[in-house]
Parts: structure tokens; sequence; C-alpha cells
């Protein structure tokens, strides 16, 4: 299996998982459960997400720095810092962290450009 077939499917419209990933995590930099956020990446995909392609989506996120890892029974994940927010997120029950703000009240400027697509394979 190659890369590209580990993270472009076409059940899921040609679309990039791991972009797909990003879009449904909450934009405020609050953790999401690992399952819940399986859950909304298969209705992002339309299409069922196993735990082995869910897992392998998570770990090349969180090798480029894309999702942090929070706590949680089951484990929870988050945009990272300066990751722009999602365009998919639907809450489905209430943040349980929020981003740090570095101690001066005011949140870290986006390291993005405005309206740059933000992907795995193209990170900001």
């Amino acid at each position: 299996m190659t890369y590209s077939e580990t993270f472009t499917t076409p059940e899921a419209g040609d679309e990039d998982l791991g972009d797909l990933l990003l879009e449904v995590l909450p934009g405020d930099g609050s953790t999401i459960g690992n399952l819940s956020a399986q859950e909304a990446l298969s209705r992002a995909a339309e299409r069922q997400i196993s735990e082995e392609e869910y897992e392998a989506v998570k770990e090349r996120a969180l090798t480029l720095g894309l999702v942090v890892k929070g706590r949680g029974l089951g484990g929870s994940i988050a945009l990272a810092e300066g990751v722009p927010g999602s365009t998919r997120y639907s809450a489905l029950a209430a943040p349980t962290t929020r981003r740090s703000t570095g101690g001066n009240g005011v949140a870290s400027e986006p390291t993005c450009q405005i309206g740059q697509k933000l992907t795995l394979s193209n990170p900001c």
C-alpha cells in the first residue's frame, strides 16, 4: 500500500482523509474524543472509516504537528495551536479543553496565510 492509498480514497470523493480530519475537529482548539473524531470523519467521508484507517490518518497528522493529543478515556485530539479552525465541525458535547494563550491572554497568531488551504501534505 502506498502513502497516497492510505490517505486518498475514492469513497471520500478523492478528498484526503487527513484534510477531512482537520475539518471535523473543533476550530477553537478544544479536544474531541477519538471515537467521536472517527465518527465525524466517517460522516464527512460519507462512508465508515475503520479504526485502522482513523489511527493511520491521526498518526500522520500528529507527526506533522497539525493535531495534538489530549486526555481522556479512549484518548482525544485537538487542532494544534496556529492551525486554522474547521469548516465541518458541529459540537457533539461541551469542549473539555481550550487553547493556551501563552499566559498573556492573547491567542497566538496563525502561521498560515488567509485563504491558504491547509493539508496534511502541505502544512503551513
